[in-house]
């Protein structure tokens, strides 16, 4: 990554950002987000290099999806550990390009804006009055209701196929097929109750969350769900039901709840540097900044950009009132989890849209 700062190379990757070329653009906004990752220095390189408008511009829902979805996942890189590039997003109405990604049909998209606007909202809480106002209750509550039990979708595509008479590889297939499609929603829902939770750990947008139409009702119908299923899918999705005990015990609650402080999740260039080159990634523990070399996580595929999961969309889900589990593994690294040991950083990879 310093090897493209010093050769000059930002300024080729920032002309590809702006291609009329859709496929250039999404793989230049894919590189960003590899550059970036958990790297302070190319955080500020890139910042300073004009990267950020362009990316918000690539964010806009007149950009294919994929494009959008690259260009989210770019930004949650830059602005992730990196307090100056969380302010630049801000500053250039960031928060409101993440609630309009967030509305998206194509749910990659709006997983990813969901998991970075709550970063966003932990890290300055005064944020979650503008992005109530953006209109972002209406996305995180259909994103609660968009699927059935895994279960239930398993068992009935194994019973329409077995009607008709399939052959037991063919059901096997099809019931691994939905069985995928239940965990790719429970993510989904999980990404939606992260933000949620911000939104209801804030005074001024507690009320707004619990008067949401229907939501409490949700929450129990999902907790409910949960409770039904086999005990190997309970344990897979025991993040999302820890999400849903905790925004529900949050909107029970008789007054809105006091504010807390804002999370701090930074990490200097200068600090990064001083940890040494064995450091590849790193997480910072919210409301208490740890030594860099300390903290060295491990680098998912996701957290480093290329690849089919989510820059921080593993973190733990923040609660009201404190920090509930690990949401997501199978994600990327995390917002608010840290894990012991530093690891190199997975190859730059530029294969078919993640």
């Amino acid at each position: 990554m310093r090897d493209l700062h010093k050769i000059g190379g930002l300024p080729v990757l920032l002309e590809l950002l702006d291609s009329p070329h859709p496929s250039l653009r999404w793989r230049a906004a894919e590189v960003v987000a590899t550059c970036v990752a958990n790297n302070p220095p190319v955080q500020q390189w890139f910042l300073e290099g004009g990267v950020l408008p362009r990316l918000l511009a690539l964010a806009e829902p007149e950009q294919p999806p994929t494009v959008r979805a690259k260009a989210v996942l770019a930004l949650s890189g830059l602005v992730r550990h990196f307090a100056p590039g969380l302010q630049a997003l801000r500053d250039a109405g960031g928060i409101r390009s993440l609630v309009s990604a967030a509305s998206s049909s194509d749910r990659r998209l709006a997983r990813r804006a969901m998991t970075t606007l709550s970063y966003a909202l932990g890290q300055r809480r005064a944020d979650c009055a503008v992005a109530a106002d953006a209109g972002a209750l209406p996305p995180l509550l259909a994103a609660l209701g968009l699927s059935p039990a895994p279960s239930s979708s398993s068992m009935a595509a194994e019973t329409t196929l077995g009607e008709a008479g399939a052959a037991p590889e063919a059901d096997a297939a099809a019931a691994a097929a939905a069985e995928e499609d239940g965990q790719l929603a429970s993510e989904f829902r999980q990404a939606a109750l992260g933000v949620l939770l911000q939104l209801a750990g804030h005074p001024d947008t507690w009320a707004a969350v619990r008067d949401a139409p229907r939501l409490v009702d949700r929450l129990a119908a999902l907790q409910a769900n949960h409770g039904s299923l086999p005990a190997e899918d309970r344990e897979a999705r025991e993040e999302e039901a820890s999400a849903l005990a905790a925004l529900a015990a949050a909107l029970a609650a008789a007054a809105p709840p006091a504010l807390r402080p804002d999370e701090v999740d930074h990490v200097s260039a200068a600090d990064f540097e001083a940890a040494g080159p064995g450091v590849s990634g790193f997480a910072v523990h919210q409301q208490q900044q740890q030594p860099v070399a300390a903290t060295a996580a491990r680098r998912g595929a996701g957290d480093a950009g290329a690849g089919a999961g989510d820059q921080g969309a593993a973190g733990g889900v923040t609660a009201p009132g404190g920090q509930v589990g690990a949401e997501g593994q199978g994600q990327g690294g995390g917002q608010g989890g840290a894990a012991g040991g530093a690891v190199a950083a997975p190859p730059l990879l530029l294969g078919p849209p993640s």
